[in-house]
Parts: C-alpha cells; structure tokens; sequence
C-alpha cells in the first residue's frame, strides 16, 4: 500500500481517536479533543491539501459512528475547518525577488483568515438565536444556568457571575478556539520541521503583521458593544476575538524587544507568570500589539546587527 495513503489513513484515524475519547467522560478527555486537529495539520502541513481532506473525511467517519451527527457538525467547527484553512494558505508560496528566493503566505494573514471565519461563526450563532429571549445574551444565559445547576445551593455570586459571563461567553469560547487551533498548528509545524517533513519552512512567529481591517474591525466591535440590542451582543462578542491576534503582536513584540535586555529568558518567564497572575494585563498586551501597527516599535528598536529569532 501506498507510504502517503497509510500516512493520510493514520492522520485520519488519530484525529478520530483523539475525538471520541469524549466518551470516555474523563476530564482528561476533553484536552484530548482540544489536540484532535494535530493529526489532520501533521497530514496537510507535510503531505497537502488533498491528503488532509481525505484524513478529515475518515475522523468524519469514525466521529459519526461512534457519536452522532450533531457531534460531526461540532468537530467540523472545532477541527476540521480551522485546519483546511491553515493547510490551504500556509502552503500557498510565490517565486521572491532572487531566483532561489521562495515567498510564503504570511502567517499574520492565515492568522486573519482564521479570525475572520471565527466572526463568520459568530454571525450564523447570532442569527440562529435571534428568536430567543434576549437573543445571544439569553441563550448563553440558560446554557450557563444549565451548567451551574448541577452545583448545589447556587449562591447569588454564581446569580451575578452567570450574568456577566453570558454577555461574553461567546466571544471568550472563540478565543479559546482561535488560541488552540493557533498553538495546534504551531506544534504541528515545529514538529514537522524537526524531522524534516514539512513542506513550509518554520516561520519567523515573532515577526508577523496583521492586515489593517482588524485594528479597524476591532474599534468598531468595542464601540458596538456600547449599544444595546443585537449590534450590543455582537460587539461584546466580537471583540474578545478580535483581540486575540493583537494579544499575539504584543507577545511578539515584547519577544523583540527582549533581545535588548540581559537575562532575557527570566524576562520573558517573567512576564508570562505576571500575565498568568494578574488577567489585565492582557489588556496591556493587548493595546501593545494595537500600538505596534501603527507605530511599528519592531522596527524602530531593531537590533543593532543582530538577527530576529525563527520562534
């Protein structure tokens, strides 16, 4: 049989595995499910497009029979999709200025694209809901209520906290999309890489750019948020997403910038447990990456003769 074949087949059948441990109901299974897309970007990020979606179509497979339809549709969303994107524009190249010069897609713009599908997403939720009470709000509400209800003697702090997190939750489980399927695709890449079958060479992380409709996209869901109604629940909501790739540019940043201190590695442990600690930080971050595509403090504080880290 065929390497690339039982390469795709393997792909395939991993990712499902991975996925249908769910139904083991250990906690544990649920980190296993956050990593299924591994072995579909393993299969598209070394062998192409085509292998990936027949991979997709065999987890597919085993997903609809050893859980349900609907379980499909979560897994197309949360996996599936995500990967085609990456796989399909991360291989996209070009020929470069010099004759052996190869141009590859940039990753600031397949992390667009990925943000972009995540405010798709949010939209056909959007729709699906308006003729709900209180339209997004309302069904993250009584989704948060059917949750909390199996803690016993809900006090009004749990009341308070529904309420609060129920404008938001969308936009947050987004994040947390884009954010896993970004260090997914990042593993699959650097793994590739160390063994010499990526197709792709390892990116330059800390020195992508995003497009500028996402600092514009991002004004204009934090004003939204101010309004009330449906613009309201779609602004809350948009903006968590929105910020995540700004989140990033801010890391790469501080990452750029750390080469111009000593004892770099403390620094930057330093400023990961900080943020880990203190959440508002992350603002701070955030507004940095804001900053840096304005002003462009990467290359106003570039190294003197030194070289950017591949990372």
């Amino acid at each position: 049989m065929n390497r690339g074949f039982l390469i795709t087949l393997a792909g395939g059948l991993a990712c499902g595995l991975l996925f249908l441990a769910i139904r083991t109901g250990s906690p544990g299974a649920i980190a296993l499910t956050y990593i299924s897309a591994i072995p579909l970007l393993l299969v598209g990020l070394s062998k192409g497009l085509i292998p990936v979606l027949i991979s997709s179509a065999i987890a597919i497979g085993c997903i609809f029979f050893g859980l349900h339809s609907k379980a499909v549709g979560i897994f197309l969303v949360i996996a599936v999709i995500p990967t085609i994107i990456v796989v399909r524009q991360a291989l996209f190249s070009r020929q470069g200025i010099m004759p052996s010069e190869i141009e590859w897609y940039p990753i600031g713009l397949i992390l667009s694209w990925l943000t972009g599908c995540g405010l798709l997403i949010l939209g056909i939720i959007s729709i699906a809901v308006l003729g709900e009470a209180e339209g997004l709000s309302g069904a993250s509400k009584r989704l948060l209520q059917n949750v909390f209800s199996q803690v016993p003697a809900s006090s009004p702090q749990a009341t308070i906290l529904i309420q609060v997190m129920a404008k938001y939750l969308t936009g947050m489980l987004l994040s947390v999309w884009l954010l896993i399927t970004i260090i997914n695709a990042t593993l699959a890449q650097n793994l590739l890489c160390r063994f010499g079958y990526a197709i792709r060479p390892r990116p330059a992380y800390s020195n992508f750019n995003l497009p500028g409709w996402m600092s514009i996209a991002l004004a204009i869901s934090i004003l939204s948020s101010l309004i009330p109604g449906l613009l309201g629940d779609v602004g809350r909501n948009a903006a968590p997403l929105l910020s995540t790739p700004f989140f990033l540019l801010g890391l790469a940043v501080i990452h750029n910038l750390s080469h111009r201190v000593a004892l770099r590695g403390a620094v930057l442990a330093g400023v990961y447990i900080l943020l880990i600690i203190v959440g508002w930080l992350s603002a701070i971050v955030v507004l940095l990456g804001v900053l840096e595509q304005w002003v462009s403090l990467r290359k106003r504080y570039t190294i003197p003769g030194g070289n950017q880290e591949n990372r």
